[in-house]
Protein backbone atom coordinates (compact mmCIF):
# COMPACT_ATOMS: atom_id res chain seq x y z
CA UNK A 1 0.00 0.00 0.00
CA UNK A 2 1.65 3.36 -0.66
CA UNK A 3 -1.34 5.69 0.77
CA UNK A 4 0.34 8.09 3.05
CA UNK A 5 -0.80 8.09 7.01
CA UNK A 6 -1.94 10.73 9.16
CA UNK A 7 0.54 11.12 11.85
CA UNK A 8 -1.19 11.34 15.39
CA UNK A 9 0.32 14.54 17.42
CA UNK A 10 1.58 11.89 19.99
CA UNK A 11 3.52 10.08 17.25
CA UNK A 12 4.79 13.56 16.82
CA UNK A 13 5.95 14.30 19.60
CA UNK A 14 7.33 10.59 20.26
CA UNK A 15 9.58 11.49 17.19
CA UNK A 16 10.78 15.08 18.80
CA UNK A 17 11.06 13.31 21.98
CA UNK A 18 13.51 10.38 20.31
CA UNK A 19 16.07 13.31 18.68
CA UNK A 20 15.89 15.37 21.55
CA UNK A 21 17.15 12.71 23.87
CA UNK A 22 19.47 12.14 21.58
CA UNK A 23 21.13 15.28 21.11
CA UNK A 24 21.03 15.84 24.67
CA UNK A 25 23.47 12.60 24.77
CA UNK A 26 25.14 14.31 22.48
CA UNK A 27 25.19 17.31 24.53
CA UNK A 28 26.92 16.26 27.41
CA UNK A 29 29.89 15.25 25.03
CA UNK A 30 30.14 18.67 23.48
CA UNK A 31 28.05 18.28 20.41
CA UNK A 32 25.63 20.40 19.06
CA UNK A 33 22.30 19.20 17.38
CA UNK A 34 22.92 19.95 13.25
CA UNK A 35 20.82 17.24 12.22
CA UNK A 36 18.49 13.86 12.30
CA UNK A 37 17.48 10.86 9.80
CA UNK A 38 13.86 10.89 8.92
CA UNK A 39 13.01 8.64 6.33
CA UNK A 40 9.70 9.06 4.23
CA UNK A 41 9.04 5.36 5.00
CA UNK A 42 7.70 7.11 8.78
CA UNK A 43 4.56 8.61 6.88
CA UNK A 44 4.12 5.40 4.52
CA UNK A 45 2.00 2.76 4.94
CA UNK A 46 4.32 1.19 1.65
CA UNK A 47 5.90 -2.47 2.28
CA UNK A 48 9.01 -3.31 1.11
CA UNK A 49 12.59 -3.05 1.20
CA UNK A 50 14.00 0.33 2.51
CA UNK A 51 15.96 0.08 -0.91
CA UNK A 52 13.90 0.06 -3.07
CA UNK A 53 11.93 3.19 -1.97
CA UNK A 54 8.86 4.68 -2.47
CA UNK A 55 6.84 5.70 -5.33
CA UNK A 56 6.04 9.70 -6.08
CA UNK A 57 2.78 10.61 -5.26
CA UNK A 58 2.08 14.47 -3.93
CA UNK A 59 -0.07 12.50 -0.93
CA UNK A 60 3.35 11.24 -0.16
CA UNK A 61 4.64 14.35 -0.52
CA UNK A 62 2.49 16.63 1.60
CA UNK A 63 2.68 13.76 4.37
CA UNK A 64 6.34 13.65 4.84
CA UNK A 65 6.60 17.51 4.38
CA UNK A 66 3.86 17.90 7.11
CA UNK A 67 5.26 15.49 9.31
CA UNK A 68 9.11 17.13 8.90
CA UNK A 69 7.34 21.00 9.55
CA UNK A 70 5.41 19.58 12.62
CA UNK A 71 8.86 18.06 13.64
CA UNK A 72 10.55 21.24 13.77
CA UNK A 73 8.00 23.37 14.69
CA UNK A 74 7.86 21.18 18.10
CA UNK A 75 11.92 20.48 17.86
CA UNK A 76 11.94 24.98 18.03
CA UNK A 77 9.69 25.28 21.18
CA UNK A 78 12.68 22.61 22.62
CA UNK A 79 15.59 25.21 21.78
CA UNK A 80 16.65 23.33 18.29
CA UNK A 81 18.98 25.40 16.01
CA UNK A 82 16.71 27.64 13.50
CA UNK A 83 17.86 25.64 11.33
CA UNK A 84 18.31 21.48 11.10
CA UNK A 85 20.02 19.32 8.28
CA UNK A 86 16.88 16.37 7.30
CA UNK A 87 18.25 13.29 5.12
CA UNK A 88 15.43 11.47 3.64
CA UNK A 89 17.65 8.43 3.20
CA UNK A 90 21.07 6.61 2.64
CA UNK A 91 23.70 5.87 0.36
CA UNK A 92 22.20 6.02 -2.82
CA UNK A 93 25.10 5.81 -4.49
CA UNK A 94 25.50 2.03 -2.74
CA UNK A 95 21.80 1.29 -3.96
CA UNK A 96 21.44 2.92 -7.44
CA UNK A 97 17.90 2.19 -7.66
CA UNK A 98 17.08 4.82 -4.74
CA UNK A 99 19.16 7.54 -6.97
CA UNK A 100 15.71 9.26 -8.32
CA UNK A 101 13.72 8.87 -4.84
CA UNK A 102 16.50 10.31 -2.98
CA UNK A 103 16.52 13.21 -5.17
CA UNK A 104 12.94 13.37 -5.50
CA UNK A 105 12.77 13.57 -1.60
CA UNK A 106 15.71 15.92 -1.28
CA UNK A 107 13.66 18.19 -2.94
CA UNK A 108 10.14 18.18 -1.20
CA UNK A 109 12.37 19.27 1.61
CA UNK A 110 13.80 21.65 0.27
CA UNK A 111 10.59 23.32 -1.71
CA UNK A 112 7.94 22.32 1.71
CA UNK A 113 10.18 21.91 4.89
CA UNK A 114 10.70 25.82 6.38
CA UNK A 115 13.99 25.91 8.64
CA UNK A 116 15.64 22.84 6.69
CA UNK A 117 18.42 22.15 5.03
CA UNK A 118 19.17 18.98 3.05
CA UNK A 119 22.09 16.42 4.18
CA UNK A 120 22.66 12.98 2.49
CA UNK A 121 25.28 10.41 3.07
CA UNK A 122 26.82 9.87 -0.06
CA UNK A 123 29.75 7.56 0.96
CA UNK A 124 28.17 4.21 -0.59
CA UNK A 125 28.86 5.53 -4.50
CA UNK A 126 32.67 6.94 -3.79
CA UNK A 127 33.91 3.55 -2.37
CA UNK A 128 32.98 2.41 -6.10
CA UNK A 129 35.06 5.01 -7.24
CA UNK A 130 33.03 7.92 -8.39
CA UNK A 131 31.73 11.32 -7.99
CA UNK A 132 28.30 10.34 -9.51
CA UNK A 133 26.76 10.18 -6.82
CA UNK A 134 27.27 13.82 -5.48
CA UNK A 135 27.07 15.33 -9.13
CA UNK A 136 23.01 13.66 -9.14
CA UNK A 137 21.83 15.08 -6.17
CA UNK A 138 24.31 18.11 -6.19
CA UNK A 139 21.09 20.85 -6.92
CA UNK A 140 19.06 19.28 -3.84
CA UNK A 141 21.67 18.52 -1.47
CA UNK A 142 22.63 21.51 0.94
CA UNK A 143 25.03 19.27 3.04
CA UNK A 144 27.28 16.54 2.08
CA UNK A 145 28.14 14.14 4.25
CA UNK A 146 30.84 11.51 2.78
CA UNK A 147 32.84 8.99 4.08
CA UNK A 148 36.28 9.31 1.85
CA UNK A 149 37.97 12.35 1.59
CA UNK A 150 38.49 12.65 -2.42
CA UNK A 151 40.18 15.38 -4.49
CA UNK A 152 37.63 15.28 -7.33
CA UNK A 153 34.79 15.23 -4.60
CA UNK A 154 36.04 18.02 -2.34
CA UNK A 155 36.79 19.90 -5.46
CA UNK A 156 33.18 19.58 -6.64
CA UNK A 157 31.49 20.64 -3.22
CA UNK A 158 34.18 23.66 -2.95
CA UNK A 159 33.29 24.73 -6.36
CA UNK A 160 29.37 25.05 -4.96
CA UNK A 161 30.64 26.69 -2.26
CA UNK A 162 29.40 23.85 0.04
CA UNK A 163 30.17 23.02 3.26
CA UNK A 164 29.89 18.79 4.25
CA UNK A 165 30.24 16.16 6.88
CA UNK A 166 33.25 13.68 7.18
CA UNK A 167 31.93 10.22 8.93
CA UNK A 168 33.80 7.02 9.34
CA UNK A 169 37.10 6.39 6.95
CA UNK A 170 38.65 10.13 7.16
Amino acid sequence: NTAAIKMTDAQIKQIVEDIDNVAQLGKKTGLTLEGFSCWVGSVSLWKGNWFQYYPFTKELDDAYAGMLNKVLAEGKKRGWPAEVNISPGDEPGGHPETMDAISHYLGVIKQQVKGAQTTMCIGGGMRRGGTSEYDKLRTVLDVPDTSLIRQDLLGMMQKDGKKFWIYNGA
